[in-house]
């Protein structure tokens, strides 16, 4: 759609080069494993949760969707996944929440 936005605009050189350099990271993604997958598309497209949601599966969640699930805000998770109390990793500057790790902490409070 970029592209179309600069050809529109008489800017066909850059719609051009934009079209080659989606291109070429689409030939690099192909050879990437998916943590690096997730990577690329979330400094390309600044959308790190949904993309990386999409590529990563069911095992690991958004902090947004971690959030959503155990009631709390996205930061809330953060501080959570800092202090410890949720499992985690962090993929460029965003972080995957371990979704067992979730269901752990609900069930200690159903238990509670």
């Amino acid at each position: 759609m970029a592209a179309e936005v600069y050809a529109r605009r008489g800017q066909g050189d850059v719609a051009r080069q934009f079209l080659a350099a989606v291109g070429q990271m689409e030939a690099a993604a192909a050879q990437l494993s998916n943590e690096a997958v997730a990577e690329a598309v979330i400094s390309v497209s600044g959308n790190a949760e949904t993309e990386m949601t999409a590529v990563l599966g069911a095992s690991e969640l958004s902090t947004s969707e971690a959030a959503k699930r155990l009631g709390r805000t996205r930061e809330r998770v953060v501080q959570m996944l800092n202090a410890g109390e949720l499992l985690g990793r962090k993929v460029g500057r965003a972080w995957l929440v371990d979704a067992q790790s979730v269901d752990d902490v609900l069930e200690a409070r159903r238990a509670a």
